[in-house]
């Protein structure tokens, strides 16, 4: 007790921790208490229910990361093609990567970039015939023919 018999800050400060800290364990508690292996019941700790929120907030956060890591790899799987098509028609052909398809469209008389999602290699099927890509590549495109430089 200070002289003017009010608590000091710091012990009012521990108690408010304290009864917060305490509450968050019998929160996360099971109904009635845990039962050890013995049988005997016990209540949460503050130190148990603190250990716990630490796992807790470990296994989101590897969660996250794994998460993360895992739709980088996915935006990367693709290939991107720069082309020029030398014709004065768009042409639209299907592309296979890794078993799915896709439309390709590459415009007329330009030069340009068009990007395949989906994992390499992927085989654009072309009137000329089947033309089979393994990754980034440059394409040209002349009387409807389609090669890879």
């Amino acid at each position: 007790m200070s002289i003017d018999g009010m608590r000091s800050r710091r012990s009012v400060t521990a108690g408010i921790l304290t009864a917060a800290v305490t509450r968050l364990a019998y929160q996360f508690a099971p109904l009635g208490g845990c039962q050890r292996r013995d049988g005997r019941d016990y209540l949460v700790t503050a130190r148990r229910a603190a250990r716990y929120l630490r796992r807790m907030k470990n296994f989101i956060a590897t969660t996250g990361f794994l998460a993360v890591i895992g739709l980088a790899g996915v935006a990367y799987a693709s290939a991107t093609l720069r082309y020029y098509n030398e014709d004065s028609k768009d042409y639209t052909w299907k592309a296979t990567c890794s078993g799915s398809e896709y439309t390709v469209t590459f415009d007329h008389s330009k030069t340009s970039s068009v990007t395949i999602q989906g994992s390499t290699p992927c085989t654009i099927h072309a009137p000329n015939g089947d033309v089979k890509i393994t990754g980034d590549a440059k394409v040209h495109i002349k009387d409807g023919k389609l090669t890879v430089e």
